[in-house]
């Protein structure tokens, strides 16, 4: 940035009261809004992105669970006897076994 004696002195590099040195900064000061813009977008669409997930993942426990209950429910009503009073569940679990 210069010899051993010497600092960085920004003006030596660009005469900040020419017109470059305003057009330059203008430029910054878009980029800089630009950035923030892209930043707030790309947080709401990480945060969309989380809550659509869940909300599949909602909707897939809700649907398997929906499936075990409905076979628990046909599995009760539909029960067939099998003779003296059996259900058909005694030869699987025999009582007092």
């Amino acid at each position: 940035y210069g010899s051993y004696g010497g600092g960085y002195n920004p003006g030596l590099m660009m005469d900040v009261s020419s017109n470059t040195g305003g057009v330059l900064g203008a430029f910054g000061s878009i980029m800089a809004l630009v950035g923030r813009i892209t930043f707030l977008v790309d947080s709401n669409a990480a945060a969309l992105h989380y809550f659509i997930g869940a909300l599949l993942q909602l909707l897939e426990r809700f649907g398997s669970m929906y499936s075990e209950v409905a076979r628990f429910v046909l599995g009760i009503v539909f029960r067939r006897k099998t003779g003296k009073g059996e259900t058909g569940f005694e030869k699987h679990w025999p009582a007092g076994k």
